[in-house]
């Protein structure tokens, strides 16, 4: 294995799931918002949106500008985000790395 496959299977890839696994849990905590199951006042759910917005807030700002709310309500930045976070760690990253030495 090479410093650069090393490099992706160490350090990148668990990175960039690790952001796809907190992109899906800020997902299911909105839909629990949005559907009345949990109130949004909740602590855990404060902290949760909170974190999500520190960490992920960066990258869906941009998708949020290129594609606004389906009919006002449904966001799909972070599923947007999501499949570009998998194609990224699945298929370009280690396609670049293949051609490096």
């Amino acid at each position: 294995m090479g410093l650069f496959q090393a490099l992706h299977a160490y350090l990148i890839s668990p990175v960039l799931t690790l952001l796809i696994l907190l992109a899906v849990a800020a997902v299911l905590v909105q839909w629990l918002i949005q559907f009345d199951i949990t109130p949004p006042g909740h602590p855990i759910v404060r902290s949760l949106m909170r974190v999500h917005e520190a960490v992920l807030g960066p990258l869906l700002r941009p998708i949020r500008k290129a594609i606004p709310p389906l009919g006002g309500v449904l966001d799909v930045g972070p599923m947007v985000l999501i499949l570009g976070l998998s194609f990224l760690n699945s298929y370009l990253i280690p396609a670049v790395f293949s051609v490096l030495p």
